[in-house]
């Protein structure tokens, strides 16, 4: 009976010990987590506190997110912490977590505005954000987000600010290494005396990994779709409303790392565009980087984050030597041959379509000399590049001339017309995009075919070819 009392007693103050034990090392990991996230740009760890207890600790932290013109928001967040292996106080208010974890957190992070902030009433009145972090044993975890939706008044006018909450998840690896993210929002609205702004059905979702050391080089893949945005403001000037919509925006990206050379390829598509009473859709376009090497590339990101820390000023010592720093990576950047492509550009209006393409190439096998590669006569002859832009008739007609309709109307408020009717108006803005058309065409900028103006230039060292021909001096000035 002692043996088993004994027994009984050692199992129980393993059972005390290890939550203290847990709560040792989940203290270390919280502090990797805080510094993962200052290592973001943009972001500073301005207070800090940790209180560790036998089952669970405190701590508090607040961040400033800053702009180019200073400081925009803090986000002070108070988590409570309940200590490994078996965090029992989570099971007893429901929530159920993978066990064991190394612990589980309870965070409530409350937005703060900038001083003069002119968003302040905004940002205060949105709610905290609610999130529950289990971490692992490895160092990582998972983040479930939930910000509840809210309605308030921005004025005692007829404004303000609705917003159906949002929801998601962050799974991370040590270190913030690698994460997955899923997050959702259906929408928002904003309304005051010169802005109505809704934005309805935001969905996201990511897999990005950092290599090494550094955070200079995300790498995997990304995509974000809206099912609408709508914007109705008023002009300044003439104190009329303007409207915008853009309905079912997509947009994909992707940078993959192959044997030390990057590819980074993004597309983005709408189905209708309406600004005013002109609609347009559906349209979009691909765009791909390739041949880019890797170390030249973080170099570059290196740079561009230290110089994004440092004060403004035109003409200084530091902005010459980070110009100096950008130029001396330029040579390797090259040496892979790098492309720039643009591809299915397209957008569909009423009157027609318009579509695009351009490829761009630097050949780097002959720039593998420093000097080569930074003298521009070495750098031109080795660009090769070529564009194709195709409208259809009607379009081209009608856009130059709502154009010269227009610049008619500017002409006669400023006094270089006499007044007109609107039939004169019509009749000087029909001759003068015949015109137009006539010294595009004639100048072989213009190429029509099967109904369409077709504009190809093509860029060979030493020669500009403009729908086959040879580029002259006089066209190129526009003369």
């Amino acid at each position: 009976m002692r043996v088993v009392f004994i027994i009984i007693l050692v199992i129980l103050g393993i059972l005390l010990a290890l939550p203290y034990w847990f709560g040792i090392n989940t203290e270390k990991e919280y502090g990797n987590l805080i510094e993962g996230f200052s290592e973001a740009e943009n972001i500073t760890v301005v207070d800090k506190s940790y209180k560790r207890g036998w089952l669970s600790s405190k701590a508090q932290t607040t961040y400033v997110f800053t702009g180019s013109k200073g400081e925009i928001l803090k986000i002070h967040n108070e988590d409570t912490i309940y200590h490994g292996p078996i965090p029992l106080q989570p099971l007893f208010k429901g929530q159920v977590s993978p066990l064991p974890a190394l612990a589980v957190i309870d965070s409530k992070a409350g937005l703060i505005p900038a001083p003069d902030s002119e968003y302040e009433d905004l940002i205060r009145g949105l709610p905290p954000i609610m999130h529950n972090t289990v971490l692992s044993m490895n160092g990582g975890g998972a983040t479930t987000i939930n910000m509840p939706g809210v309605e308030t008044k921005l004025s005692e006018e007829d404004e303000y600010f609705t917003w159906s909450g949002l929801t998601g998840v962050i799974k991370f690896g040590p270190g913030f290494k690698n994460m997955v993210t899923f997050i959702e929002s259906t929408g928002l609205a904003i309304k005051s005396d010169d802005l109505e702004l809704t934005l309805n059905g935001v969905a996201g979702e990511s897999d990005i990994a950092y290599e090494g050391e550094d955070y200079y080089l995300p790498l995997g893949a990304a995509l974000l779709n809206v099912d609408s945005i709508y914007i109705r403001s008023r002009d300044k000037e003439t104190g009329e409303f303007e409207d915008l919509s853009v309905k079912n925006i997509k947009f994909e990206g992707s940078t993959e790392d192959l044997a030390g050379t990057l590819t980074s390829v993004h597309s983005l598509g709408f189905d209708e565009v309406t600004i005013g009473d002109l609609t347009y859709g559906p349209g979009g376009y691909k765009f791909a980087l390739r041949n880019i090497d890797k170390s030249s590339w973080k170099n570059i990101q290196k740079i561009l984050k230290e110089a994004s820390k440092q004060p403004k000023q035109e003409n200084s010592e530091e902005s010459n030597k980070y110009l100096a720093e950008m130029m001396g990576v330029l040579p390797e950047l090259v040496k892979k041959s790098p492309e720039l492509t643009i591809s299915d550009l397209f957008i569909k209006t009423g009157e027609g379509d318009l579509r695009g393409s351009l490829f761009l190439a630097i050949d780097g096998t002959g720039l593998s000399d420093p000097d080569m590669a930074l003298n521009p006569l070495f750098l031109l002859a080795a660009i090769n590049a070529n564009a194709e832009l195709s409208v259809t008739k009607t379009l081209l007609e009608e856009a130059l001339h709502g154009f010269n309709t227009e610049e008619i109307q500017d002409e006669i408020n400023s006094g270089d017309l006499e007044p007109m009717s609107e039939e004169e108006i019509e009749k000087l803005s029909k001759e003068r995009t015949e015109k137009d058309i006539e010294e595009l065409t004639s100048q072989s900028i213009l190429v029509l075919k099967d109904d369409r103006y077709v504009l190809i230039a093509e860029y060979t060292p030493g020669q500009i070819l403009l729908n086959g021909k040879p580029l002259g001096l006089d066209t190129l000035l526009g003369q």
